[in-house]
């Protein structure tokens, strides 16, 4: 399994914040940008538009993914995609 293959299977794992944040301290990601990436890949889609999110700042940007991360909407997308 590739180190990509296996931050998204352990992301996909994760339901609590301190979960991912493990599956990110535990393969040595620390650039909110690169964990961004990582969310956003996991659930196939970008998160929704914020009218501030340009403003915002990377560390603030991430807390923001891991809202919408948390929330599971990206799983239902999957669902459907295998039916």
């Amino acid at each position: 399994m590739s180190f990509l293959d296996t931050i998204i299977n352990n992301l996909k794992r994760a339901s609590t914040k301190r979960e991912i944040d493990l599956v990110f301290s535990h393969n040595k990601i620390s650039d909110p940008l690169r964990k961004i990436k990582y969310l956003q890949q996991v659930q196939g889609m970008l998160s929704f538009y914020a009218p501030n999110y340009y403003q915002l700042s990377s560390k603030e940007k991430y807390e923001y993914e891991v809202a919408i991360f948390l929330k599971g909407n990206w799983k239902i997308n999957e669902l459907y995609g295998r039916m």
